[in-house]
């Protein structure tokens, strides 16, 4: 965003205008000083008291040449230029499928390995610029959280808004399901370049569809799997969780990753699967994918010129008003 003046010429306008202020405001305040000492002067007589008229008269003054000031900005025609980049072909469409089960929640990373997952795609979106981008949570049931969209700052929001497990999601895993429901939103996009990335620290303990039928249709569809599994190296562990009405929910529950399970999704679509139990691991995790899966869009860029004019004569109109309205209806002046 630049800002421009067409017409500078009209910016000599402000000589005579500082002229002026000097002599109307400056050079006729000024009074013969006469040299005191102050200490003797008792004081008391030195406490400053608030002169709410000598402020307001102050105010006016500031607003009428200030109205002044921006008449002759608007003269010289101001202007904002904006860039936009107009991408001339479709990125790619991504479905992130977050796992919401009760062991996500639990807290050996230093944070709970759900907001670890959070933060993690939140960055992970920064680094794409042109792609559609959906996500899907899911337990026992997934939800589509936010479709396949390029409109970032809502998937940010969405994504800063899961701070409290969805209980009506279950509590067992489900990654067929969820699999599936992401292929079948991908189905619905354009673009010849689509990936699911996957986040789930368990194995599939529910539902009746095999992920691995799951990751054959994908492969066919020519939709790759990028399993990331997050913690889960241990057979169980302690979650604390703040369900939707305020409760605290406490336990423990087997969370054991499935390697061999999700090696095969990887295999099976041309891809990878990593495992990691700190946050730098899962963070490499991520960019690897991000440089694998680099998006060639090609753009160009348009400028907008939006014309100031019309902002700064209604500033100066208003700031004219209210020294109007100071000096005529407070300060009763006759004008």
């Amino acid at each position: 965003m630049n800002f421009i003046i067409d017409y500078p010429i009209f910016l000599f306008l402000f000589i005579p205008l500082f002229i002026c202020i000097y002599l109307f405001e400056f050079k006729k305040r000024q009074k013969l000083a006469i040299e005191l000492v102050l200490s003797i002067w008792p004081k008391d007589l030195l406490r400053f008291d608030f002169n709410l008229n000598w402020f307001l008269n102050f105010i006016s003054i500031f607003c009428y040449w200030c109205s002044l000031a921006l008449i002759i900005l608007a003269m010289s025609n101001p202007e904002l230029i904006v860039s936009k980049k107009i991408y001339l072909n479709t990125g790619q469409d991504i479905m992130i499928v977050l796992d919401e089960s009760p062991s996500m929640f639990a807290n050996d990373m230093g944070k709970s390995r759900f907001e670890i997952a959070c933060e993690q795609i939140l960055e992970f979106i920064t680094l794409r610029e042109g792609d559609s981008i959906g996500i899907i949570t899911y337990s026992s049931d997934a939800v589509l959280l936010v479709p396949p969209t390029t409109d970032y700052s809502l998937l940010k929001t969405k994504i800063n808004g899961l701070k409290i497990r969805d209980s009506q999601l279950g509590d067992s895993t489900d990654i067929g399901l969820a699999l599936g429901f992401a292929c079948y939103h991908l189905a619905q996009c354009y673009s010849q370049n689509q990936f699911i990335i996957l986040i789930t620290d368990g194995c599939n303990n529910a539902g009746v569809i095999e992920p691995l039928d799951v990751a054959r249709v994908a492969k066919e569809k020519g939709i790759r799997i990028y399993p990331i599994g997050i913690g889960g190296i241990q057979d169980g562990v302690s979650f604390s969780v703040t369900n939707e009405i305020g409760r605290l929910e406490q336990g423990r529950i087997d969370a054991k990753l499935n390697d061999f399970l999700l090696s095969q999704i990887a295999q099976i679509t041309d891809s990878f699967y990593e495992s990691g139990t700190t946050v730098s691991v899962i963070d490499s995790i991520f960019k690897n994918i991000h440089g694998i899966e680099k998006t060639n869009n090609s753009f160009r860029v348009e400028q907008e010129r939006k014309s100031l004019i019309r902002p700064f004569i209604w500033g100066s109109f208003l700031l004219l008003f209210a020294y109007i309205l100071i000096r005529k209806i407070y300060l009763r002046e006759v004008l």
